[in-house]
């Protein structure tokens, strides 16, 4: 209702609407050489790309509206921005539109941003929006979703249990470079977290968590790892 009232104010026919509409396609179509696609968070699960817009930051819109009364749903929100903002290799872009017609509502009406936002540390946010977005304050004390209890927790709902405590061989000097905690990059699964180390050196086999794409196991002179 909202695109074709903006269409319609916008003097588009009803051809150039559907011509935009048919823009939308699913990732099955997906090409790799293209300079930009539009995709859900659902569908950019386990992609990555260099530039991440994220758009729609908004109380109500994300989360949505129908998700506020259950926990939840909110949880489930959340994990779902995290993986939104993981497929970003270099740079992330959080944006919200100060107005947005609702419900397709004749008068535009200024949103609120959303929870998200407020929940990312200040030091690893840079401000554009001329001190517009960020007007709260506080820090998020709930669930992370990329911490060794988390993993543990997902596998165990599924019947699962699987050790994640740390290997080492007795009598070793433990390398440092590449530790248990310790995040890094593949140039297939993006960044992870390395939750075991089985072995010392080059022939070590590390256990990496990679969202999206779950775990991992590698060898190390093999993964061709990037600490990051």
């Amino acid at each position: 209702m909202n695109a074709t009232r903006d269409s319609e104010d916008g003097g588009e026919s009803l051809r150039d609407f559907l011509d935009h509409a048919a823009l939308i396609s699913d990732t099955d179509n997906y090409d790799e050489r293209a300079k930009i696609t539009l995709m859900t968070l659902h569908s950019a699960k386990g992609l990555e790309f260099p530039v991440v817009f994220i758009v729609g930051l908004e109380e109500g819109l994300f989360p949505h509206s129908r998700s506020l009364l259950s926990q939840g749903e909110i949880e489930e929100e959340r994990r779902l921005c995290y993986v939104g903002m993981t497929r970003a290799q270099k740079k992330l872009y959080l944006t919200r539109a100060q107005l947005r017609r609702f419900l397709g509502g004749e008068s535009f009406n200024q949103t609120e941003p959303s929870r998200f936002i407020y929940e990312i540390p200040s030091s690893l946010i840079e401000n554009i929006s001329n001190g517009q977005a960020r007007k709260k304050t506080g820090s998020y004390q709930g669930p992370t979703y990329n911490s060794l209890e988390s993993i543990q927790e997902f596998y165990k709902q599924r019947g699962k249990q699987i050790d994640l405590s740390p290997v080492r061989k007795r009598g070793t000097t433990p390398d440092n470079s590449l530790k248990y905690g310790s995040y890094v990059r593949h140039s297939k699964y993006g960044v992870g977290m390395i939750i075991r180390c089985e072995g010392e050196g080059d022939d070590s086999k590390l256990t990496i968590s990679f969202p999206g794409y779950g775990l991992k196991k590698m060898i190390r002179k093999y993964a061709a790892l990037e600490r990051v």
